[in-house]
């Protein structure tokens, strides 16, 4: 395995999101969650990064309040791992539509002030935001299932 620190940027001239200098070659598959890639580890089920197309204009612009956050990753059930293969995409709420709830219809939050990007709904008292690196922090229910993800861009470029 191959991996080099990257940057992640949001480009608003194409709305694009994705890394500067990433190289990586980690077996992976994918899970879309609207226009967004998210990137797993194939191995072990663990979320390696997010990117794509993300049209900031129809987010709703609001402040967003992180709650506290413990550092560590965020995993798919070992049990679903062997469902996907290599190099591919899947729907993610077609695979996993437990989580419909927090996803559909898709919620964009942006709080231009903090640089912070906010996918599916607000987290309750109850539930655990985990860091998963720099630019990616994920919130699950108490059940562990994923319901919102914050994404925060090294830089903003226009």
């Amino acid at each position: 395995m191959k991996e080099i620190e990257s940057k992640m940027i949001y480009e608003f001239e194409n709305h694009s999101l994705y890394y500067e200098g990433k190289i990586d070659e980690t077996p992976t598959f994918s899970l879309m969650v609207d226009t967004l890639e998210l990137e797993i580890d194939k191995k072990n089920g663990r979320l390696l990064s997010i990117q794509g197309f993300l049209p900031l204009v129809n987010a709703i612009h609001t402040t967003i309040l992180m709650k506290d956050y413990e550092e560590g990753s965020f995993y798919l059930e070992k049990d679903h791992i062997d469902w996907y293969q290599e190099n591919q995409v899947y729907d993610l709420l077609s695979k996993i539509p437990e989580i419909q709830e927090y996803f559909a219809p898709l919620i964009i939050k942006y709080d231009e002030e903090k640089g912070i990007i906010q996918l599916g709904t607000d987290l309750d008292v109850q539930d655990i935001l985990t860091k998963v690196n720099e630019n990616i922090f994920c919130g699950t229910d108490e059940y562990m299932k994923l319901k919102c993800i914050y994404v925060v861009p090294s830089e903003f470029r226009s």
